[in-house]
């Protein structure tokens, strides 16, 4: 089965706010629908978890938030900041060259193809990793063998959590949880469920087949592939990885030099550069990416506001991207890929 990873942003646009104003954080924040000076007079989009604590919640008037906590801070929504951020998340995310699927605004499912659980763990922690460093931001990354698996332990993770669940955990993983966990599920599917003495994944699981698709009709049969561990939905590659072009090398020992890390750097990028000379390519992304003695991941990438073939532009653009990367660790192995091209077809990994 193919491994998905689903990355879901903690409290996004509180925490866009608060990455914004570091002054806000650790307070009780809320992201609302009116503007600070009607704020009573809108509703809850967003709230952080300091908010959380006192019971406050998406979808809850603005003035009842404030009545059950006094020292509540406020931002209006600001929807084009929200979408600038998460349009950088999906560029770095677009880097490590897997298809993805963004779900919404601050969620993202990511195919992995043939990968295997270690590798997707690395992966992800690399994720998690670069998010964090390069926009101050945390999200939670659910591993699994289907879209909606990798969802709901994602929603299990939470918040900033980590965690994977393969097919034979699977029915351990699913059997004691609530019907109101599952994607899909709302408040009348789940009283419908209720009605006919379903509570828990474990009991759909024991339900004939035949009687929800009778009760749900073609959802019926998602609901008990779902509780039996067989549902293995794929990412729908909405946002298809771009063609791109890549060289990555192991180095002689680890080091934490920069100078020779950056020299690698430039001797990938020259590469690169005579690769897409020699195809009549031009690019307006490059990413680099940089495996850790520990064998975690970090991507980080740019965008030019034309296309470009100068192997001059490409070669300082990897090098100050090369020093951007922190080197608590020593390096192992570094990469760099050029992508959003022109002039070629399909992916090519040389």
């Amino acid at each position: 089965m193919a491994i998905v990873i689903y990355l879901d942003m903690d409290h996004f646009f509180t925490a866009c706010e608060e990455a914004r104003n570091p002054s806000l954080k650790g307070k009780p924040l809320v992201v609302g629908t009116a503007s600070e000076e009607k704020k009573l007079r809108g509703v809850v989009q967003t709230c952080n978890y300091e908010a959380r604590k006192f019971g406050i919640h998406s979808g809850m008037p603005t003035s009842q938030a404030y009545s059950l906590c006094k020292e509540l801070a406020y931002k209006e929504s600001d929807d084009a900041y929200y979408q600038s951020i998460s349009d950088r998340i999906l560029s770095m995310l677009k880097a490590y060259g897997f298809p993805i699927e963004a779900i919404s605004i601050d969620e993202f499912a990511i195919g992995l193809g043939k990968e295997g659980y270690g590798s997707a763990i690395l992966l992800a922690k690399g994720m998690m990793s670069s998010i964090s460093s390069e926009l101050g931001l945390a999200c939670t990354i659910g591993i699994s063998f289907g879209k909606t698996m990798a969802k709901m332990v994602c929603d299990d993770a939470k918040p900033a959590g980590l965690a994977s669940v393969d097919e034979h955990s699977a029915a351990g993983f699913l059997h004691d949880k609530g019907v109101e966990k599952i994607p899909g599920v709302g408040l009348k599917t789940y009283e419908k469920l209720r009605g006919l003495g379903i509570n828990t994944m474990g009991d759909l699981a024991a339900t004939d087949p035949q009687k929800l698709l009778s009760a749900f009709g073609s959802f019926g049969g998602y609901l008990y592939s779902l509780s039996r561990g067989q549902l293995a939905d794929k990412v729908s590659d909405s946002v298809p990885a771009a063609a791109s072009l890549s060289r990555e090398k192991t180095l002689d020992a680890p080091t934490a030099d920069i100078s020779l890390i950056e020299k690698e750097i430039l001797e990938l990028a020259s590469i690169l550069a005579k690769n897409a000379g020699d195809a009549g390519l031009v690019f307006k992304t490059i990413g680099v990416k940089m495996r850790y003695s520990d064998f975690t991941e970090k991507v980080k990438s740019r965008s030019f506001l034309h296309y470009t073939g100068s192997p001059s532009l490409l070669g300082s653009a990897a090098a100050k991207l090369a020093r951007s990367f922190p080197l608590e660790l020593p390096v192992r192995k570094v990469g760099v890929r050029i992508s959003s091209m022109a002039g070629g077809k399909g992916q090519r990994k040389l």
